[in-house]
């Protein structure tokens, strides 16, 4: 992950708070889908039951999709036990670092369509 983020550009996308001093300092922005426990379980449960025993296209190979109880037991827990030490962190950053919380799947919808007016429908790297 260090070799990563010293990298001149990149995006990286995860939930673990213990790396969040490592990628904050170089990030120009943070993109939070902080989505309900429910909202999050519906949408595991029907990605497992779209892909369950094949690997999705964007997982590595060998990686087939599983679900179980203890990765339901993290998302169900995960707003009270994750969410508080990754708004510490995200409290701590430097002062001129947008955050946006996304809460939902219309938010989605809507920031992805201002992005791509703001882009001209051309994807810019």
């Amino acid at each position: 992950m260090t070799a990563f983020a010293a990298e001149d550009r990149w995006i990286i996308d995860g939930n673990s708070p213990g790396t969040l001093p490592l990628r904050l300092p170089r990030t120009e922005a943070v993109i939070w889908l902080r989505f309900s426990r429910w909202v999050s379980l519906i949408s595991v449960v029907k990605r497992w039951l779209h892909y369950r025993g094949k690997v999705r296209p964007e997982m590595a190979d060998g990686c087939p999709e599983k679900i179980d109880a203890k990765f339901l037991f993290y998302i169900w827990n995960f707003e009270k036990a994750e969410s508080p030490e990754i708004m510490q962190h995200l409290e701590a950053a430097r002062e001129d670092l947008p955050v946006i919380i996304i809460k939902s799947y219309h938010d989605t919808n809507r920031m992805l369509s201002d992005l791509d007016s703001a882009i001209g429908g051309e994807p810019r790297l």
